[in-house]
């Protein structure tokens, strides 16, 4: 008789125990799950932020890389090209040509991290101004006059005269955070767009018409090439001008 009294508190005892550690778990979990109610607004809406500044950057990237393609793809048709293969040609140079400034990038940025941003800012402000002053001086129209495609041999020196924008452009876009498969396949479809569209109007549109907008496309890419420099660079030396009101 003692020994199954004795049992059956052990037994009672035991079962106090599971149901207050039950007790305990439950109020765990709805104290966690309270917690993530609380805290999902506000990682929603860091993430939506971060993915919001990531889209600016890579069209801040790209935008002025296909004003510059409208600008030649518009000179191209004032020649009488037809649209498909220098649509293709650019599409497949601007594709490739920024990889080799990317590689070389990742390479410095790995230890220089800061200054390999700097340097692709300052890239990209060279670049910007010297759009400008080409566009100014027409030397688009001069250098699509070298350009021909009636040839696998003419091909290769063309694909590279019209893609030295983003061979420049190739090493502060592998600086910066961007998803490079992402901005490459933005660039190669934006390109196909934007040439086949350029010839389009070249051709039907008349001369001094088309003449202005390829001059006004290489101005404006060259502006935003320069803005984008400057912003690499402050965003990077001077993160407080671009955030005066964050936290810390």
């Amino acid at each position: 008789m003692a020994a199954s009294a004795r049992g059956e508190a052990q037994y009672t005892e035991r079962r106090a125990l599971a149901q207050g550690s039950t007790a305990a778990l439950n109020e765990r979990f709805t104290s966690a799950s309270v917690r993530l109610e609380t805290q999902l607004p506000e990682i929603c809406e860091t993430a939506d932020g971060a993915s919001d500044q990531m889209s600016l950057k890579i069209a801040a990237f790209v935008f002025p890389l296909g004003l510059d393609t409208l600008a030649l793809a518009i000179a191209l048709g004032l020649r009488g090209f037809r649209p498909w293969r220098p649509a293709l040609i650019f599409s497949a140079f601007e594709g490739v040509m920024p990889l080799f400034g990317i590689g070389l990038a990742r390479l410095v940025s790995r230890r220089f991290e800061t200054a390999a941003v700097v340097t692709g800012g300052i890239i990209l402000v060279g670049l910007g101004i010297y759009s400008v002053r080409e566009a100014f001086r027409g030397e688009k129209e001069k250098e699509v006059e070298r350009i021909s495609f009636s040839s696998l041999r003419s091909i290769l020196p063309a694909g590279l005269a019209i893609s030295t924008d983003e061979l420049a452009i190739g090493f502060p876009l592998g600086a910066s955070d961007l998803p490079i498969p992402v901005v490459l396949i933005t660039i190669v479809c934006q390109t196909l767009i934007l040439a086949y569209f350029g010839v389009i109007v070249g051709n039907r549109v008349r001369s001094g018409l088309a003449q202005n907008a390829s001059r006004y496309a290489g101005i404006s890419a060259g502006i935003v090439f320069a803005l984008v420099g400057l912003w690499l660079i402050v965003e990077r030396v001077v993160p407080h001008l671009l955030h005066p009101f964050g936290s810390g």
